[in-house]
């Protein structure tokens, strides 16, 4: 049993002072992840407390969705930061500022954060087996510009 699975049996348990052993768990890739999608702007901050507000208030939605937390909370900073309208940030090159915003997450989760097809489509809501073919299409998009 990993550290994140033994916090979240303690969670399961009611004892909602874990999360914050939690927190401490995912935040750097929760934050590494809001730079990336914001950049150092006023809706930093913001997205990152919302995100961990709403994490902690939804989570019996998560022991029934059964997929690492990780994953499970990078899809909430994903859903916060369009809810409350986000921009992208500006410094990324000409190349991807073009590109829908889905696509431009498709490349910051699978290329800077390191996360496999499958979780990405979690986190995107997309389907497992349509994100590949989504992907690569994106990738030939990038190298004919």
């Amino acid at each position: 049993m990993t550290e994140n699975e033994e916090v979240l049996e303690k969670m399961m348990g009611s004892d909602r002072r874990v999360f914050f052993k939690l927190y401490d768990i995912v935040f750097d890739p929760v934050y590494r992840y809001a730079v990336r999608r914001v950049g150092h702007t006023d809706y930093l901050k913001r997205l990152v407390n919302r995100t961990f507000y709403r994490a902690y208030h939804q989570l019996p939605q998560y022991f029934e969705e059964k997929v690492p937390f990780r994953l499970w909370i990078l899809r909430h900073v994903k859903r916060v930061a369009d809810e409350m309208g986000a921009p992208m940030r500006a410094d990324v090159s000409d190349a991807l500022m073009d590109l829908e915003q889905r696509d431009l997450e498709m490349i910051l989760f699978k290329n800077f954060e390191g996360l496999s097809d499958s979780e990405v489509a979690y986190i995107l809501d997309i389907e497992e087996s349509a994100f590949t073919p989504l992907y690569y299409r994106l990738l030939s998009k990038l190298k004919s510009n």
